[in-house]
């Protein structure tokens, strides 16, 4: 998330989806979750979503940061639910 003005907001996503998922549908899913957040947060002027799969995501985080990466290629974790929900003001 980056603060352009005071009531400005870019916000960068990175998604986990299932390897199952076509286009059609990664794209759906994209519309719903961008109008989610901006009828809850108008001050979304922009939101970049980056749908990945796991092994996609592990793969990217070793390369950046190295073999030993905490949770690489370790299957699947809580840490990010299958849907996404916004944050209640």
């Amino acid at each position: 998330m980056v603060q352009l003005a005071p009531n400005q907001i870019v916000v960068a996503l990175s998604l986990e989806r299932e390897e199952e998922l076509r286009t059609p549908q990664i794209e759906a899913s994209a519309v719903r979750l961008e109008s989610r957040i901006r009828e809850r947060h108008p001050e979304v002027v922009a939101l970049f979503v980056k749908p990945q799969t796991r092994r996609s995501f592990d793969r990217s985080r070793r390369d950046r940061f190295g073999e030993g990466t905490p949770g690489a290629d370790s299957g699947p974790t809580t840490a990010a639910p299958a849907r996404p929900t916004a944050a209640k003001p």
